[in-house]
């Protein structure tokens, strides 16, 4: 995730899937939203499930909670959450989400394995042309025009540049 984001996705993961067995055994949203806040790896992301609780503490339904701070959860986990508690299976629904989540963020990091290649491989090229036009040809230019004959316009800039 960005630099100045609130959860990196593997913490939205993790929190999902924890909140989901949380709630499967008993144990009340707020008291898992308490516990899973203290097991917050950053600042930012206990802050904000701090704040999560405190309004459904208030009567927001959890669905409106979350949809507040949606720049962090997201359509798709916010979608899922709201069908989750207008059906009463949120259990299950956090279960899938984490599930959903955890293989998006597979595919993130995948996709991102599979770019180191051919950004290294395109950064190479790169610096080895402005090598070439601004090193070695400059160096070569006074042979060829002492061969004699005209060179092209390109050729000719070089001496100069």
């Amino acid at each position: 995730m960005a630099l100045f984001s609130v959860a990196t996705n593997q913490e939205l993961v993790d929190f999902t899937k924890m909140l989901s067995v949380m709630l499967k055994s008993g144990i009340t949203i707020n008291e898992a939203l308490e516990e899973l806040s203290e097991q917050a790896e950053s600042r930012r992301f206990k802050k904000l499930l701090l704040n999560i609780k405190k309004d459904i503490e208030s009567g927001t339904p959890m669905s409106q909670a979350f949809e507040r701070k949606g720049n962090v959860f997201g359509g798709v986990t916010l979608a899922v959450i709201k069908a989750g508690e207008t059906s009463g299976t949120l259990e299950e629904n956090l279960n899938f989400l984490a599930d959903w989540l955890e293989h998006d963020n597979d595919i993130r990091r995948e996709v991102k394995g599979a770019m180191i290649y051919p950004a290294i491989v395109l950064t190479a090229t790169i610096a080895m042309s402005l090598g070439l036009a601004l090193l070695v040809l400059p160096r070569m230019l006074p042979i060829f025009c002492h061969m004699g004959g005209q060179l092209a316009l390109r050729s000719r800039a070089l001496r100069f540049g």
